[in-house]
């Protein structure tokens, strides 16, 4: 089963907005990561 990202940020954000502005900054942040390695490999 795959989880969407912005389903869960939002179930989180339900119970705690920072907790979604967390989420998702950790998301894009690993997205950047990702997306360096590739250019730089």
């Amino acid at each position: 089963m795959v989880f969407d990202v912005t389903d869960i940020s939002f179930f989180l954000g339900i119970k705690n907005k920072e907790k979604k502005n967390l989420l998702t900054n950790f998301c894009i942040s690993i997205k950047l990561m990702e997306h360096l390695q590739r250019i730089t490999t």
